[in-house]
C-alpha cells in the first residue's frame, strides 16, 4: 500500500508539474486567412484571375489563449515565390497594412488602376509591426499578379512570432506544425468558380453525381478557354475540391465558308469535334495518334443538368467501331485505355449543328456535357 500511495503522489507531482510548465510556442497560436478581391472590386472567393491584378489580404490572426504570456505577434512573414504560383509578382501595399487589435480585418479594397504593375518576387519578411494582441489581426494587403495560365492551387506559407533577434515563433492554431507554418491557399489562374446550378457565361454546372448525388459541398474553381476561330482547342480546366462535378458549356464558332467544311461535296458541312481528356497535354493529330478522338452522342438532352445528373442516363459507352476499337500494336499508336470500347464516356454531345448564313457560310455551333478536366477540337 505504501509502495501505492508513494507511486500515486510521484504521478501527482508530475501532473501538477506538467501544468506548472512555463508558456512556450506551443501556447501561442495564430491562423491565416487569405481573401482575394478582383479588379472589379467584388471577392473572388479565392481566385486570382490570369492578367489582370487583383487585391489579396492576407489576415493573420493572435489566437493564443488568455492569460499566455508574452503572447504579442511583432513579426509576419510570407514565404515568395508560392509554390504553385512561382511567377506571381506583387505589391506590399504599406499605406493598407495595419494592425487592428478591435474588430477585424477591412476587406480588400479593388486594386487601382492607376498603381504601378506588381513587380515583386521575394519573400515578406516585417518585424516590429504594431504588436498584435490576443484576439487581434494583421492585416497584410498586396496588390498582385498572376503567373500562371491555367487554373493551379497555391499554397501561401506564412509565419508568425513575437519579433527581434530571439523571438519566439507563433504555431499553426490547427495543425500545431512545429516548423511555425500556417498554410493559406488561393487558385490562381482561374477565371472564377462554380457552384451547383450556376451559370457563368457559356459554362454552367450541374449536380453532383456518384455517391454525392444530391450534394453540393464545395465551389469548383474552373478555367475555361475557347477559341472561337476554331484554331486551337477549347479547354475546361477544374480544381475539383472533392467534388464529383458535372458541367456544359455551349460553344459556337465564326462562321466559315461552307465549301471550307464540306470535305465529301455534299453541300453538308462536315462537323464532328474531337475531344481529349485524362491526358495533361495532348497533341491533335487524329487518326495518326489518339490523345483525341470523335466525341460520342450524349444520352440526353442539354437540359439534364437541371433535373440531376445521372452519368448512366447520359454519358454514353464508346462504340465498337474505330478508332475505339483499334488493337493495340507495339510502339502504337494505340487508343487510350478512356477511349477503348466499352468505356463509359466522360465527355458527349448533347447538341451539334450550324447555322446557314448569307454569302455561303454557316456557323457551327456545339453543346458539350463534360465531367472532367477536358479539351475540345476544334
Amino acid at each position: 500500500m505504501n509502495t501505492l500511495r508513494k507511486l500515486f503522489c510521484v504521478l501527482t507531482a508530475v501532473v501538477l508539474a506538467a501544468f506548472a510548465l512555463p508558456s512556450s510556442a506551443a501556447d501561442k497560436l495564430f491562423s491565416v486567412n487569405i481573401s482575394v478581391t478582383g479588379p472589379d472590386g467584388k471577392d473572388t472567393s479565392g481566385v486570382i484571375v490570369p492578367g489582370k491584378t487583383s487585391m489579396v489580404l492576407v489576415d493573420f490572426a493572435n489566437r493564443t489563449p488568455l492569460g499566455t504570456t508574452n503572447s504579442v505577434i511583432n513579426q509576419v512573414q510570407v514565404t515568395i515565390p508560392l509554390p504553385g504560383d512561382p511567377g506571381l509578382l506583387y505589391n506590399n501595399m504599406t499605406a493598407l497594412s495595419k494592425t487592428v487589435n478591435n474588430g477585424s480585418c477591412p476587406a480588400a479594397p479593388a486594386p487601382s488602376p492607376n498603381d504601378p504593375a506588381p513587380s515583386h518576387n521575394t519573400s515578406i519578411n516585417l518585424n516590429n509591426i504594431t504588436g498584435v494582441k490576443i484576439g487581434g489581426h494583421y492585416c497584410l494587403y498586396l496588390e498582385v499578379q498572376s503567373g500562371d495560365s491555367t487554373c493551379t492551387t497555391t499554397t501561401w506559407q506564412t509565419y508568425a512570432g513575437t519579433g527581434g533577434g530571439n523571438g519566439t515563433p507563433f504555431l499553426d492554431y490547427t495543425t500545431r506544425d512545429p516548423s511555425g507554418v500556417s498554410i493559406g491557399l488561393t487558385a490562381d489562374g482561374c477565371d472564377g468558380t462554380l457552384d451547383c446550378g450556376q451559370n457563368a457565361g457559356a459554362v454552367t454546372r450541374g449536380a453532383n453525381w456518384g455517391n454525392q448525388t444530391g450534394t453540393c459541398t464545395a465551389k469548383i474553381d474552373y478555367d475555361f478557354n475557347f477559341d472561337p476561330t476554331g484554331q486551337s482547342a477549347t479547354s475546361f480546366i477544374t480544381l475539383k475540391n472533392g467534388q464529383n462535378f458535372t458541367v456544359e458549356y455551349s460553344l459556337l464558332w465564326n462562321k466559315v465558308l461552307l465549301s471550307s467544311v464540306d470535305d465529301d461535296g455534299d453541300g453538308v458541312p462536315d462537323f464532328h469535334p474531337l475531344v481529349s481528356y485524362q491526358i495533361a497535354n495532348p497533341v491533335q493529330n487524329y487518326p495518326n495518334n489518339f490523345d483525341y478522338v470523335p466525341a460520342p452522342a450524349c444520352l440526353s438532352g442539354p437540359d439534364i443538368l437541371a433535373q440531376g445528373f445521372d452519368p448512366n442516363a447520359v454519358m454514353p459507352m464508346f462504340p465498337n467501331v474505330f478508332p475505339y476499337n483499334k488493337p493495340d500494336v507495339p510502339g502504337g499508336p494505340n487508343v487510350p485505355a478512356q477511349y477503348k470500347t466499352g468505356v463509359q464516356a466522360k465527355m458527349c454531345l448533347a447538341q451539334l449543328g450550324w447555322v446557314s448564313l448569307p454569302g455561303g457560310y454557316v456557323q457551327e455551333k456545339a453543346v458539350v456535357i463534360d465531367q472532367s478536366d477536358s479539351f475540345t477540337w476544334p
